[in-house]
């Protein structure tokens, strides 16, 4: 049930389990859970910082609405942090490191920043559109985007800007952004939880959903690869969006499932 994969430093591959995290060099599976010090032995998220560090989000019990933090592996052992030392909330959704090095930990209350030794928590209060921080980018002219419940907010560093065109429904209600990418163009892509995606050039916004030709409305996972394409993982499947049209990708053509929860290229693309 695990959400997250990533490539380290050695090129051995990471998955987020329900039963801790586990790593494969290409030859040998090694599982880590409470037992190696791992906070808790649902693994929601991983995520690697630049120093070679492994972040692991950690809850007890994935029914539990409630999270066990995130747990830091350095190699050699774990170290777990959690609302104790300064989290916004112990259910962590996101995790990314901004060009300046501090670490970022989306929450259910709010986006919490570890610059290694303070941290600091960002809510509502100081300008988020909403408290669920469900996804994390930094563009290429430095700002941070935070797809939460309710839209996307930019931070420049100073002040957060909430955008709110496109991302409510018809009917009115405000949809979860789950996933934010960047293509080479500088624009902008964002899950509009089952709406579909909608691409933002910095000055307009436009939904892109079934009619366009993308497998599934909810999508809660992007990547944009090194050919400059766009995969959109769905709970229908998997889209891939060329710039002009969309490939779509079932179970029927080789996928192990059809709910795509994370895409990730390694290093033979």
């Amino acid at each position: 049930r695990g959400l997250d994969s990533l490539q380290d430093g050695k090129g051995d591959l990471w998955f987020a389990t329900s039963g801790g995290v586990s790593r494969y060099d290409g030859r040998v599976w090694t599982t880590y859970t409470t037992r190696d010090g791992l906070g808790g032995n649902e693994v929601n998220r991983v995520f690697r910082d630049r120093e070679g560090n492994l972040w692991c989000s950690v809850m007890t019990y994935a029914s539990s609405a409630m999270g066990d933090g995130v747990s830091r592996f350095d190699g050699r052992g774990f170290t777990s942090f959690t609302t104790k030392d300064g989290l916004a909330n112990n259910l962590v959704m996101s995790m990314f490191q901004d060009r300046e090095g501090s670490l970022w930990f989306g929450t259910r209350n709010g986006v919490t920043q570890y610059c290694g030794e303070e941290w600091t928590t960002f809510t509502t209060a100081d300008g988020l559109a909403g408290d669920v921080v469900w996804s994390i980018l930094q563009d290429r002219e430095g700002s941070l985007w935070f797809g939460v419940n309710g839209g996307v907010t930019r931070y420049d560093g100073k002040t957060f800007t909430s955008l709110t065109t496109g991302f409510t429904s018809p009917q009115g209600l405000k949809h979860d952004v789950r996933a934010i990418a960047q293509d080479r163009e500088g624009n902008l892509w964002f899950s509009v939880w089952g709406s579909g995606v909608l691409r933002y050039d910095g000055r307009t916004a436009r939904i892109m959903s079934l009619e366009d030709g993308l497998v599934w409305r909810a999508v809660g996972s992007m990547l944009c690869d090194r050919d400059g394409n766009l995969w959109f993982g769905t709970y229908w499947g998997l889209s891939r969006y060329d710039g002009k049209v969309f490939a779509n990708y079932t179970a029927e053509d080789g996928l192990a499932g059809n709910g795509v929860f994370s895409i990730f290229q390694d290093r033979e693309g």
